[in-house]
């Protein structure tokens, strides 16, 4: 197996065989304007070139992650991972397009994909001291119909109960920024339909 060098470079990872030049790194833009990655390398293994982002995702909803890439090289191709993350950073699923065997153009990478719904759970996780203080004992609490409830949860499922609770109060977030800007879409709508009725009264016939 060949050893690979790392060089980062702001979003961007490379990794290239020890036998091959420093690569020269330089900032780059697509023909639409978006920015990208000029890489000048001298190797004769393969190369790996990725650009890591992480975005917001709403569970259930489709996503279409899209790449523009090009190569001087006589022999290349290229290929997109769509990974899904919980709250906690772990990953939960991935997807990836097909090979795509490059040009010495700008060939389009593509992968279609829906977000996962992460586990979650509505409730707040706490630790309660046991008598002898040694030991710490862990509980769910939650509400229905307004009364406090408590489920006890096991030391080994802990880790996995918090990272439900913290994806709750992310998806939680997410709804009320979505219900603001719907809110504020709506009443700019009224305000508009009021003001065109507006004008259009005071356009009327004069004599």
């Amino acid at each position: 197996m060949t050893k690979m060098t790392k060089v980062d470079c702001d979003r961007w990872s490379v990794e290239l065989p020890p036998d091959g030049a420093d690569p020269l790194l330089e900032p780059d833009a697509t023909p639409d304007g978006q920015t990208a990655l000029k890489l000048t390398v001298h190797a004769t293994a393969p190369i790996e070139v990725a650009e890591r982002a992480q975005h917001a995702v709403v569970p259930g909803q489709a996503y279409c992650l899209t790449a523009q890439v090009r190569t001087a090289l006589g022999n290349a191709h290229g290929r997109l991972f769509l990974q899904w993350l919980d709250a906690a950073g772990k990953a939960v699923g991935e997807e990836a397009s097909k090979h795509t065997f490059l040009v010495h153009d700008y060939a389009p990478l593509q992968v279609w994909a829906v977000a996962p719904p992460g586990a979650f759970i509505e409730g707040t996780l706490v630790r309660v001291p046991r008598k002898d203080c040694r030991h710490v004992a862990h509980r769910l609490t939650f509400k229905v119909a307004g009364k406090t409830k408590t489920v006890y949860v096991p030391l080994d499922r802990v880790e996995e109960v918090e990272q439900w609770t913290m994806e709750y109060k992310r998806l939680k977030r997410l709804i009320k920024a979505v219900t603001r800007s719907s809110l504020g879409e709506l009443r700019n709508h009224v305000r508009s339909r009021r003001a065109a009725a507006s004008a259009g009264a005071g356009a009327g016939p004069r004599r």
